[in-house]
């Protein structure tokens, strides 16, 4: 076995994605894919590159794991559930990984032109933005522990609890069958009130206009109102309550010292209060009438400062001045210009003092929005959940799987019907799936023993020879994402184990270039995870290979395969392995060793008889 062992070059060629620190040789790090908990504190130079190489082969890892598992299209439908625009970034976030270059991208194109260049620092600003939301404490991400995965289903379930209570937040609103496509927030201004990075000639007074005040003015009442939300399902979700609940906890100023009294300090939410008592009432939407082009008088409309005289009573004092101008004659015109302007004067001076209270108020803003967020993508897991009859699996350390009547949720979306099946990895350690190619191997059946899985005649798809290995791989994302898995059995038997490293091997990588044939190829990859589970030394890992001791000759590929599945589950590490085969060898291993489970796809028709 060593001797085979020997002859797996350490190339390139699988997706691994880990919770757990990695330590790449410099010379080897560009191949390897893998996830980086990154360490606060480098000075080193030295250090410091090599923590962005390691940036750039996690974010790889991560992303090509997403695309592996079809993670995608679940993570998006997930997000529509929820209600804020923060809330669907933050979910979109966590399998879209190209922003960063398409903004660079569409920065290089359009070089000069001051409307461009403000434009340019805009779209680069957003992500500095989203970063510093994600260091500070994302709204979500994926677990990095199985203590942490329970925590946030532990939020997730006292959502859907919520939801059947018919006690949802003010923030979110349940639509019946789909989710929402309405983005009711828009607090880019949190952002632009704090920076501190405005480039030259730009002026913050002239950027946040009457519209954004009026922003300002409902995101700071949404707060508030969710707020007293948190406080009266305090008692049957208190974990959730508290989400919110910790924005009245004083935090303490740039001027404070340590001695300083808690009590004396001042909380977020007492700041959104004082901002909007500021804002309450201080712009107003005024209806221009129907027009031509706009004849229901939908979108005729402007902002404006209030005409309440409680308001601004000055201010309306002239306005009114101004109306019995305009009725007079001509001769007052210039009567009418002096108006005028000092209704201009009076409102600029108005509308300073306004943004200077938002400005004042943003850092308060920005924490309201992010507990705001946060909820957001609590109840959107849990909207769907609820909708797609999810359960809240069990989660332990011990590299388990067992899910009853598991169903496929990206083929769900695709309104196929769909058949359920049973995912079991408990009792062994490799677990190979047989079949005939399109049978749903990779969708199929994983049992100690061997099982079939029936699939009605004509309900085929292309892909579900490797739909069943992937559902592995696709329940364990959901796990950490803490999102709900969909189940047609209600049974507290469901569980899925936490693991630190989920690999995966699929497809056909032939590389011409390279010098790679389709075996070399499988080869490197399988390297490259043996490689990254000894540099790495996470605890617990799920590799999943797909057609293991195929693409050469029968008798010495199966040889092959067993001296890898063999030292993937050697000790002291923990190991668990899924692989779809053809190979009767591999196949023959469940018979003689415990460590080997085997699982069987057939194609055939209700009440198991096959065509």
């Amino acid at each position: 076995m060593a001797v085979v062992l020997r002859l797996l070059p350490l190339l390139i060629g699988t997706a691994s994605w880990t919770s757990s620190p990695l330590k790449f040789p410099s010379h080897q790090r560009r191949h390897h894919l893998g996830s980086v908990k990154l360490a606060a504190g480098r000075g080193d130079d030295k250090d410091t590159e090599d923590t962005e190489d390691d940036t750039v082969a996690a974010a790889a890892a991560y992303s090509h794991l997403v695309s592996k598992l079809d993670l995608q299209p679940l993570v998006e439908h997930v997000a529509g559930y929820s209600c804020l625009k923060r809330g669907k970034e933050s979910m979109r976030s966590l399998v879209n990984n190209n922003e960063d270059n398409t903004v660079r991208q569409k920065a290089a194109l359009f070089p000069g032109q001051a409307k461009r260049r403000r434009q340019d620092w805009f779209d680069q600003q957003r992500l500095v933005w989203k970063r510093k939301r994600s260091r500070d404490g994302p709204a979500v991400r994926a677990a990095r522990s199985a203590d942490e995965a329970i925590r946030e289903f532990n939020l997730v379930g006292q959502a859907m609890d919520v939801l059947v209570q018919k006690k949802s937040p003010p923030l979110f609103r349940l639509n019946k069958g789909e989710p929402s496509e309405v983005e009711s927030d828009e607090d880019e201004w949190v952002d632009l009130c704090v920076s501190d990075d405005l480039p030259p000639g730009m002026d913050l007074y002239q950027e946040i206009d009457l519209q954004t005040i009026l922003q300002a003015e409902q995101v700071a009442k949404l707060v508030i109102d969710t707020y007293a939300w948190a406080d009266e399902v305090q008692g049957n979700a208190p974990e959730l309550a508290d989400v919110m609940l910790r924005l009245g906890d004083p935090v303490p100023g740039d001027d404070q010292t340590e001695e300083a009294d808690e009590e004396e300090r001042g909380s977020t939410i007492d700041g959104l209060i004082e901002l909007y008592r500021s804002l309450s009432g201080a712009v107003e939407i005024v209806r221009s009438g129907p027009s031509l082009s706009d004849p229901y008088n939908r979108f005729s409309y402007v902002f404006r400062l209030s005409s309440d005289d409680a308001r601004f009573p000055d201010l309306n004092k002239l306005r009114r001045k101004e109306e019995r101008l305009l009725r007079a004659d001509a001769k007052k015109s210039q009567q009418l210009a002096v108006v005028q302007n000092e209704i201009s004067v009076v409102s600029n001076l108005i509308t300073r003092r306004l943004i200077s209270s938002m400005i004042t108020g943003a850092p308060d803003a920005g924490r309201g929005v992010q507990a705001l967020a946060r909820l957001d993508t609590i109840f959107a897991r849990a909207s769907y959940g609820l909708e797609w009859h999810c359960l809240i699996p069990r989660i332990g350390s011990e590299g388990r799987i067992r899910i009853d009547k598991f169903v496929h949720p990206v083929l769900s979306l695709t309104k196929h019907d769909v058949v359920p099946i049973d995912l079991n990895l408990d009792q062994v350690d490799v677990l190979m799936i047989s079949g005939s190619n399109g049978g749903g191997k990779t969708v199929g059946e994983s049992l100690r023993t061997l099982r079939i899985l029936i699939s009605p005649p004509g309900r085929f798809f292309p892909s579900l020879a490797t739909l069943a290995l992937k559902s592995f791989g696709l329940v364990q994302m959901m796990m950490k994402l803490g999102i709900p898995i969909p189940s047609q059995v209600n049974s507290d038997r469901l569980t899925v184990d936490f693991f630190d490293e989920v690999s995966v091997q699929l497809g056909d990588n032939q590389n011409v270039a390279k010098g790679e044939s389709t075996l070399m190829a499988k080869l490197n990859a399988v390297s490259s995870i043996i490689q990254g589970r000894n540099e790495s030394g996470c605890r617990s890992s799920l590799v999943l290979l797909d057609e293991l001791g195929g693409d050469t000759d029968p008798v010495a590929g199966s040889a092959l395969s067993q001296a890898i599945l063999e030292r993937l589950i050697c000790k002291p590490s923990s190991c668990k392995v899924v692989a779809t085969t053809h190979s009767p060898q591999l196949k023959a291993l469940a018979v003689n060793n415990d460590e080997f489970g085997c699982a069987s796809v057939i194609l055939g028709g209700p009440g198991g008889k096959g065509r």
